[in-house]
């Protein structure tokens, strides 16, 4: 994923906001541990409640109205998604207990004189936290073509097994290369970052159903064994798939 942090800033107990109504030619992650906001965008019809340990996206050039509620504390990202698509406008659906995570992350970058690289890192987790937790189906997205569509539909249908990338990109006729390329123009991430995000949002919700264990759901979700999976499972969420299930069936 290609991003260009264009600014970053963080404030205790902000009465107010500087632009309350308008717009803007980058995107914003409004992430906040205290207080409360209503975001509305009048061309959606839509007004958002953002309370602690809660984030707001409000994509490039979409006309916002915000009010602060009660004072807020928060760590705000301007930044550009240089190829592929954004989340949709609103509440981003990560659960609070990673978003705490996040906030207690930046609590310490923010204390650092040299954290852009650690700040577009954290920006980078978020939106894959989105694509994870999200219900947005790339497939559906527009500004994808059928060679990119062609190959995402057949990872998906065969995420199980074991998936060679230049048969694949073989098979819509590019070069590996070439499926790279337009994997990265389209969807910002490569064709094997996105299959490892395929295969972790099919784990949640198997982990979610809670009747398989987690040597079965590794091997539903093409990986060789439970530790290879839980490996990965815990790079992008932040936990075991074991501490997962546990936290959000005992809710």
């Amino acid at each position: 994923m290609e991003l260009n942090l264009i600014y970053y800033n963080s404030e205790p107990c902000k009465k107010e906001f500087e632009l309350s109504r308008g717009k803007r030619p980058w995107n914003i992650l409004l992430m906040i541990s205290a207080g409360s906001f209503s975001l509305t965008f009048p061309e959606r019809g839509e007004t958002h409640i953002i309370e602690p340990n809660e984030i707001a996206f409000i994509p490039a050039n979409t006309v916002f109205i915000r009010r602060v509620l009660t004072p807020i504390d928060f760590h705000q990202f301007a930044f550009q998604i240089e190829e592929g698509p954004s989340p949709t406008p609103g509440k981003l659906a990560i659960p609070k207990e990673q978003i705490a995570a996040s906030i207690s992350s930046m609590d310490r970058i923010a204390l650092l004189s040299d954290h852009r690289e650690l700040i577009l890192h954290e920006i980078e987790h978020l939106l894959i936290q989105q694509y994870l937790f999200g219900q947005t189906d790339p497939l559906h997205l527009h500004g994808v073509d059928e060679d990119v569509r062609k190959a995402m539909r057949y990872m998906k249908t065969h995420m199980g097994e074991k998936i060679d990338m230049d048969a694949l990109a073989a098979d819509v006729y590019l070069s590996h290369s070439g499926l790279i390329w337009k994997f990265r123009r389209q969807l910002g991430t490569t064709p094997s970052q996105y299959l490892i995000m395929l295969r972790l949002r099919r784990a949640k919700g198997l982990l979610l159903e809670g009747e398989l264990s987690v040597g079965e759901i590794a091997l539903q979700c093409g990986y060789a064994n439970a530790y290879y999976f839980t490996n990965a499972f815990h790079r992008y969420t932040g936990m075991s798939p074991t501490a997962f299930r546990k936290r959000y069936l005992e809710k």
